[in-house]
C-alpha cells in the first residue's frame, strides 16, 4: 500500500465513504465556484486527483473531465467514487511534472498538490500547464499549519506572496485569490491559537501572458 493511499484510506474509512465525499464537496465550494465560472465549454483537468472527488463530482454535472495522477493506487480509489449513472472521469497515470497533451481545457487544476513540490518543479508543471489550459487554479494550504499537522510531512506552507511570486515567475497573471475554511463555526472560535492565521486554503486563479 502506498503511503498516500494510507492516508485516504484510513480517512475514508473513519468517516465513511458518503459522508467523506459530501463533505469534501461541501468544504470546497468556493474552489468549485471557481472551476465552474472559469469553464465555459466545461472541459477541464486536474493535476494529481489523489482520491478525484472533485472531478468525480465534475463529471457527475456532465463535465468532460481528466484526472492525471503518478500513483496507480490512488488512482484505483478515485475511480471507486465515479458515479456510474453519469460520465466518469478519463484517468491517466503520469508524472505532473512530466504531462503534456494535445487536448486543450478550459481549467487545470490541482488542489493540496503543489505545495510538496520545489519551485523548479513547479516551475515544470507550470510550464505545461500553459500549453494545454486557458486558464490554471490552484489550491494550496496556508501558514495556517503548523509543519507537525501535515499530511504527508513534505509540504511548504508558504505565504501568499511567495506563491504569487512563482506565479509571476512563471509569466502568469494573478486573476483571482479566494481563501476558504473547512471548520464550521464553533471549531473557529474554539481554536484560539488559529484566530490571527490565515484561513486554512488559499486559491489562485492564473492566466499565462500567451493566451
Amino acid at each position: 500500500m502506498s503511503k498516500w493511499l494510507d492516508i485516504y484510506q484510513s480517512q475514508i474509512n473513519r468517516e465513511g465513504k458518503l459522508k467523506y465525499y459530501n463533505d469534501k464537496i461541501r468544504n470546497k465550494k468556493k474552489l468549485i465556484n471557481l472551476i465552474k465560472k472559469y469553464s465555459p465549454n466545461k472541459k477541464i483537468i486536474e493535476l494529481g486527483c489523489g482520491t478525484a472527488i472533485i472531478s468525480n463530482y465534475f463529471a457527475s454535472l456532465n463535465y468532460k473531465v481528466a484526472c492525471v495522477d503518478i500513483d496507480e493506487n490512488m488512482i484505483n480509489l478515485a475511480k471507486t467514487f465515479v458515479n456510474t449513472s453519469k460520465k466518469s472521469p478519463v484517468f491517466v497515470l503520469d508524472d505532473i511534472r512530466e504531462f503534456e497533451s494535445d487536448e486543450q481545457y478550459d481549467v487545470a487544476f490541482s488542489n493540496g498538490v503543489l505545495e510538496h513540490f520545489s519551485n523548479k518543479e513547479i516551475n515544470q508543471i507550470l510550464k505545461h500547464c500553459k500549453n494545454f489550459s486557458k486558464y490554471t487554479i490552484i489550491g494550496v494550504p496556508t501558514r495556517f499549519f503548523n509543519q507537525e499537522e501535515s499530511m504527508y510531512g513534505d509540504e511548504r506552507y508558504l505565504s501568499k506572496k511567495d506563491w504569487i511570486r512563482i506565479f509571476k515567475k512563471n509569466d502568469a497573471i494573478v486573476m483571482e485569490t479566494k481563501y476558504y475554511d473547512y471548520r464550521n463555526f464553533i471549531k473557529q472560535v474554539f481554536q484560539i491559537k488559529k484566530w490571527f492565521r490565515p484561513k486554512p486554503y488559499l486559491v489562485f486563479v492564473l492566466r499565462f501572458n500567451q493566451h
